[in-house]
Parts: structure tokens; sequence; C-alpha cells
């Protein structure tokens, strides 16, 4: 038994808690950055659902929040470790390609959610946390019905249009009036679909419409 409390003493010195970090507030940090990571995969999951939805790169903004709380955690433990950390971080290069402008306000949410979480500020990134969650939700609904519409082109020799709007009705996939165009040996027809078809579905419709040319936009 002494010898046991020996080597527990002995690991226990070993582990170093600065005076503001203590095996209670690295819990509770873990546990707030767990939850604020959360409201922003969700958050992120939401606005960018479909085709435009990336996983990786959901991932990416949850392990950004960690990673960024730990750096600042051993920043404020002592000089030293900032100056190791920052001549480390110089030299790592790292390229994210972004599509859309908005990818770069959530990874932005997720180094703040780090650097909040790891100096303790947890009130203020949880209050802000849900503020920007809201509000990205919020703005992004007239964008995301605008995405969920989708253009249907189909081009053919033998194209018939009662047998394409009766596969439409089969799928429950509601459209408005096509725009016919003749061409010299072909017909084509431009629906407006109401709802977002997914990938599955758009290619079981290619499958089942047979003809020359169909492209979703």
């Amino acid at each position: 038994m002494v010898t046991n409390n020996l080597l527990i003493n002995e690991f226990m010195k070993q582990v170093k808690w600065n005076a503001t970090t203590t095996p209670i507030t690295f819990i509770i940090t873990i546990v707030i950055s767990s939850v604020l990571a959360s409201i922003i995969f969700f958050t992120y999951k939401y606005i960018f659902d479909g085709d435009n939805y990336k996983l990786k790169f959901n991932i990416f903004l949850v392990t950004v929040i960690f990673i960024t709380s730990m750096v600042i955690g051993l920043i404020k433990t002592n000089l030293i470790s900032s100056i190791g950390l920052i001549g480390i971080i110089s030299l790592v290069r790292f390229r994210v390609k972004l599509k859309d402008f908005r990818e770069v306000s959530f990874i932005l949410w997720a180094v703040a959610v780090g650097v909040s979480t790891g100096i303790g500020y947890y009130i203020l990134g949880v209050a802000y946390s849900i503020v920007i969650s809201i509000l990205l939700i919020i703005l992004n609904i007239p964008l995301k019905s605008k995405t969920k519409n989708r253009v249907l082109i189909i081009r053919g020799k033998d194209v018939k249009q009662k047998r394409i709007e009766k596969i439409f009705i089969d799928e429950n996939i509601r459209f408005s009036e096509p725009i016919v165009k003749n061409y010299d040996k072909e017909i084509e027809y431009i629906y407006h679909l109401e709802k977002y078809v997914s990938l599955k579905k758009q290619e079981k419709l290619i499958k089942k419409f047979e003809v020359d040319f169909v492209k979703f936009i």
C-alpha cells in the first residue's frame, strides 16, 4: 500500500496543472467545447444540406475547436510553451478550398469558440454561439429555399412529355410547365422542380427517362 501511494504521489507531481487549470476546469472545458462543437456541427449541417454538405469539412471544424482550446491552454501556462507553439505553428501550412464564403465564418466561429473555452470564458462562448447559430439559420432561409429548386434539362429524339411527367408523378416530384425547344432532330424540355432531388434519386430518374441527354442544374 505504501509503495502504491508513493507511485500515485509521484505521478500526481508529474501532472502539471497551473493555477487556472485544474482537473475540474479541464473537464468543464471539454464538456463546454463538446456542446459548442455540436452547435456548430448541426448548424453547418442544417445550412449546407444535400449535395452542398461536406462531412469532412464539418469534422475539420470540430477538431479546430479542441485544437485551438488546447493551444490557448498551453500558451497561458507559461511563456516558454507559447514561444514553442508559435514556432511550430509558423512551420505548418495547410490549404482549405472554400467554394462558399459562408464557410469562412464557420472557421472563424470554431476558432473563436476554441479561444473562449481555452481561456475560460464559457458563458461568453455559449451565448455568442447560440446567437450566431440562430442568426445563420434565419439569414440562410432565403438561400436555403432557392437551393431547393432544381432545373432539369431533358433532350432526345423520341422524348414524350406525358411519359416524363408520369415519372414525376410516380416519384412525387412537383414541377412547373416545361419550356420546350425544338431542334432539327431533337426536342428539349426544361423543367423547374419545386423540391430538391437527391443524387440517388437523380440517378434513378435518369435510368427511367431513357433519353439521349439528361442534366440536373
